[in-house]
């Protein structure tokens, strides 16, 4: 029986996986500090949010003291009309004497120039008063749902803090484990356990291709280890576009 020489696929592998090892490292303590500065960024974002509120608050309470001070006029403008309603009950009794056009142009006229003038002047009020009410409703309902608004991205930010904290307690689980292996078994030692994974990995995997290769004709040999070797040009380029 003949046997292909061994690939030196697990000798780059190797080198890649101690590099990608290096690697993880370096991203945990760079993600690290990401989430650290997310979180400060959050945590701004929450009292800024938290102003918002605070203030679009200030200003609902504002305008519910404008609103309750704005009650009385309308109270009385209502108690206004009501009086005014009822014109006859207002109209002075004619003399014994007095004739009907002197009656009229004397007291009936200037009467109602009176009542004309104050109903007037009271639709204005009510007019303005109307329009008052009108622009306080449009801004408390805009003022409402700013507050809301606030509101809801205030428990988004809430809830984003809370994620940031949990995948960062995640990574530095993960760094501080890494550390703690270095401290423990030294850097020398770690790479040892490595290499000695590594090799164990290498011998399984001679292995594997020993079982898995054709126990046919020469040909059917050399066809299977070119396509091995195919395969191995394809990782080291996966490699090269990793790490370069």
């Amino acid at each position: 029986m003949i046997y292909l020489p061994a690939f030196d696929l697990f000798d780059l592998f190797s080198t890649f996986r101690i590099t990608m090892i290096l690697q993880f490292q370096t991203d945990c303590y760079h993600n690290i500090q990401l989430l650290k500065d997310d979180k400060e960024q959050a945590v701004k974002d929450k009292e800024e949010a938290e102003k918002c509120a605070e203030k679009a608050e200030k200003d609902l309470h504002s305008l519910e003291e404008r609103r309750e001070r704005l009650q009385p006029v309308m109270d009385n403008v209502s108690k206004e009309i009501k009086e005014y309603g009822t014109v006859k009950t207002l109209l002075p009794e004619a003399g014994a004497l007095e004739r009907a056009t002197t009656y009229r142009d004397k007291k009936i006229k200037p009467l109602f120039t009176q009542v004309k003038n104050k109903i007037a002047a009271m639709a204005a009020q009510v007019k303005e008063l109307a329009e008052e009410v009108e622009k306080w409703k449009h801004k408390y309902q805009k003022t409402k749902q700013a507050y809301n608004q606030i509101q809801r991205e205030l428990d988004a930010v809430r809830e984003e803090k809370e994620q940031l904290f949990d995948e960062k307690q995640q990574l530095q689980d993960v760094s501080d484990r890494y550390d703690r292996v270095v401290r423990v078994l030294g850097e020398n030692a770690v790479d040892d356990a490595v290499q000695q994974d590594i090799q164990e990995q290498k011998a399984l995997e001679e292995k594997r291709q020993m079982e898995q290769m054709p126990t046919g004709s020469i040909h059917e040999r050399l066809a299977w280890g070119a396509r091995k070797s195919s395969r191995k040009a394809a990782l080291w380029q996966s490699k090269n576009r990793v790490l370069g």
